[in-house]
Order: C-alpha cells, then structure tokens, then sequence
C-alpha cells in the first residue's frame, strides 16, 4: 500500500508540471471539483442551521449537532474566498494590467443578481399595502443606501440587529471591504515579506476579537460582523494560497499532505468541546468560541480544504467530488442570497395555512421550498450569472497568469496543472457568495 504520499511505483506523488504557452488557453475553463464540493459543503451547511433555527427538526434529530454548526458554513466560504480571490491576486500582481480586470470581474460576479434581488424587494416595497406582508416573509429592510455600498454589516454593527431583509449579507460586505485592501497589499508588499505580513495580519485580526470580547468592549453582534473581527478567515484562505504556490510548500503536501488530519481533528475536538452554538445568539460575552473558537474553525477548514487537494484519492475527495455537492457548489451564490427569505417565508405560510402542523409537516414544506430554490438558482446560473461573469472576463490581465497545479496528482492519476485565474480557482465557483 503506498504510505506518506507515494504512489504504488513507490515515487512520491508529484505536483502537476507548470503550464505555459499554448497549453495556459486549454486549461482556463477547467474546473476543480473538490472546490466545488467545498462550496456545495458550506451551504448546505448554512441550509441546515437556518432550517434548525426555524425548529423545522423534530427534537433529537440525528442532525441536530450538525445544524447547531451549521453556521460555521460561511467560515468556510471565507477560507475558500481568500484561498481562490487571493491566488488569483497572487498570480496576477506583476500584470500591468492588475486593479482593473480584478474589479471588472467582481462587479460582473457580484453585483447582477444582487442587484435584482434587492430591486425586486425595494419594487413591493413601494406598493405601501403589501410592505406588511412583505416584512412578515422577507424581514424588514435596512436603508438601501447600506444594501447599494455594502455596508449593511456595519449598520447591523451599530444597531445590534441581524433580523432584517437580506440579512446574509453581512458576509459578502466583509469580502467586499476585505478586497478593498488585499490586492493593495499583495500588489505593493514586497514578496519577502509578504507572507510575513499576511499571518502578522491574521494573529492581529484574533487578538482583536479575543480581547474585546474578553473584556465585553462589543456585543455577540459587531464581534461576529465587523471586517476587524471577522477577516481572520479570509486571511487564512490567503495563507494556504501563497502555501501552495511555495516550492517548499507544494514539496511538503506531496510527500507529508496527509498530516493534515491532525490540525483539522484538533480543531473539530476543540469546537466540539467549548460548543458548537452560533456565537451571535447563544455565546455568552467573552465565551470561547468568540474569543479563539472562530480562529480554530477557520483553520481547521483551512487544513481540510489543503487535504482535499493533496490527498484527492482519499474519501473526502470522492464526497466532495460527488454531484450533488457539486451542483450546489456551482449555485451557492444564488441560494445563499435568498434562502434566508425562502424559508423565513415557508414558516410564515405554514403557519398561516396550517397551523397545527408538526415539525415534520414544516420540515417537508421548507425541503420542497428549497428544491424549486435550487431549480431557479441553476436557471440563473445557466443563462444569467454566467453570461454576466464572462462579459467580466473579457477585461484580461496584460500578462499571461502563470499556471499552477491546484492539487497533487492523485494515485494512478496524470492531471496538468490548471491556471489560477480559471473559473475553478475564482468567480465562477462564486467565491463571492458568502
């Protein structure tokens, strides 16, 4: 049996060669599977805790601990949006052409289905009788100008309040305050010290959060929303970014890869033993997993992320190569965005239609909600969010992006590298959405 990362030949597994010239062109659309399972992972975790959060579970369930952390979904969209955003960064700070390609391809990622979503709901806002009903099934808004610059994070900060419409976009208003100043640094801090200033960074970000909530100088709230608190996930996905782009780095995940079980179970035995509550609404002020338990998720998630692409073969690849994780991967942006409201108003109509339904009916009613959700999100996928990402794309970096091998070949497998500004490493697995 090949033992620490050797192939049955009894050589290490080697990381797939660099690309270059006319090869770069025939690997742009390929796509990283188990990135796209990671994806599906994270919202399907998020589903889970938003529907125990609706008691849409019988009492009991065998999924209850999963959907108590169901939460820690958006975490890992964090460490996967700094690991995809930051590489693409990475590989691309020496273009001419750097701030503008990068920008160009956010807007056309983020902004179109946001935008209609937010239209639609400030649409029936205006139609004065329906913004009863409209509040009971979508939540109360916040003031567009929040929604328009991305600033709703900050206003739910300042008014101690999450329960609005949208409210899962507080997430993507970090990401987009964090890429205000990421591509800054990685365009203008020298390479040696690069790393250096990033892991500086992170340390500063859970220090911070660690002694403000020790001391009670923020509530459960700013603590969880605000970029200075929050963007210690994103950094670390930036850390294994620059991780596997180091020769040293791709050398260690070859041969020593599979070490990576250790970090991502000590982390999971950590979480598991200081609670898996959300922080927001049930931590106590100053309680552990507001002050370090956040940092241990996100490098947890950060190890098993770097597992999946070093050890491929193993069972966690399978699972996350697996369709269905797959397929809600490629929509995770869409879902993400409305699933709060689609179940929020399930529960408001359940209630009303049938009001001695039990949890099962509920639950039930809320999985059929959800599966013409999914539907709708591929549809847009399909023939809207695409279409916009690839007038984005046309914007190009001025210099060829180098390519890089964006996992350890596999046992019996030969897999070339794939570019790190292709759709698998960047916008079209919707980096953006949590």
């Amino acid at each position: 049996m090949p033992r620490n990362g050797e192939a049955r030949n009894g050589k290490p597994h080697e990381l797939s060669g660099i690309l270059h010239g006319p090869e770069m062109k025939k690997r742009v659309d390929t796509r990283v599977p188990e990135l796209d399972g990671l994806r599906g992972l994270a919202i399907l975790l998020v589903l889970l805790f938003h529907v125990g959060m609706l008691k849409a579970s019988p009492s009991g369930a065998l999924l209850d601990p999963v959907m108590r952390f169901g939460w820690s979904g958006v975490d890992l969209f964090f460490v996967l949006s700094g690991f995809l955003i930051g590489g693409i960064l990475l590989d691309n700070r020496d273009s001419v052409r750097y701030f503008a390609p990068f920008y160009a391809r956010r807007v056309f990622r983020i902004l179109p289905i946001y935008m209609v979503v937010v239209g639609l709901y400030w649409l029936v806002w205006c139609i004065v009788p329906l913004r009863h009903d409209l509040v009971m099934h979508a939540g109360e808004p916040m003031p567009l100008a929040g929604y328009l610059s991305f600033t709703n994070n900050l206003w739910m900060a300042a008014h101690n309040n999450m329960e609005v419409f949208l409210a899962p976009s507080w997430s993507l208003a970090i990401e987009e305050q964090f890429y205000l100043t990421l591509p800054l640094v990685i365009r203008f801090v020298p390479r040696r010290w690069l790393s250096v200033v990033v892991i500086c960074a992170l340390l500063a970000v859970t220090s911070a959060r660690s002694v403000a909530s020790a001391f009670g100088a923020v509530t459960q709230v700013q603590a969880y929303v605000l970029p200075i608190f929050r963007v210690d996930s994103l950094l670390a996905g930036v850390v294994c970014a620059m991780f596997v782009r180091w020769e040293r780095g791709k050398d260690w995940l070859t041969r020593w890869g599979w070490l990576l079980i250790i970090p991502v179970a000590i982390a999971a035995s950590a979480i598991w033993a200081i609670d898996l509550a959300l922080p927001v609404r049930w931590a106590k002020p100053g309680a552990p997993i507001m002050r370090y338990g956040l940092t241990l998720v996100a490098l947890g998630y950060a190890s098993l992320l770097l597992l999946a692409l070093a050890r491929p073969q193993w069972g966690l690849g399978r699972v996350l190569r697996s369709a269905p994780l797959r397929f809600l991967g490629r929509i995770s942006y869409f879902v993400y965005l409305v699933h709060w409201g689609v179940l929020r108003s399930t529960t408001v109509l359940v209630h009303e239609l049938a009001p001695h339904s039990g949890a099962n009916f509920m639950l039930a009613a809320m999985v059929g909600a959800l599966a013409i959700t999914f539907a709708i999100a591929e549809l847009s996928w399909r023939f809207f969010e695409s279409r916009m990402l690839a007038i984005g794309h046309q914007v190009k970096y001025s210099t060829p992006p180098r390519v890089i091998p964006a996992k350890p070949v596999g046992i019996g497998l030969k897999q070339p590298g794939i570019i790190a500004t292709g759709e698998s490493s960047a916008l079209s697995q919707t980096s953006e959405a949590a």
